[in-house]
């Protein structure tokens, strides 16, 4: 499997990782009144690396 297909699996699993987080940010402010501001530094943490991986992984790789 090449590096740039990796690249792109772990892109695709970060967003997963990214969509759960904020899944549990909406539910943790809807339904138990309370917000975690945690959840939403881990959420923009995962867009940081999605974004440098997306940007810099072709590149780098080509």
């Amino acid at each position: 499997m090449s590096a740039l297909l990796i690249v792109y699996l772990l892109i695709f699993a970060l967003f997963g990782m990214a969509s759960t987080e904020l899944l549990r940010f909406i539910y943790f402010s809807w339904v138990k009144k309370e917000l975690r501001l945690e959840l939403i530094r881990r959420v923009m943490g995962y867009v940081v690396v999605i974004v440098l991986l997306s940007t810099l992984g072709p590149w780098l790789l080509s």
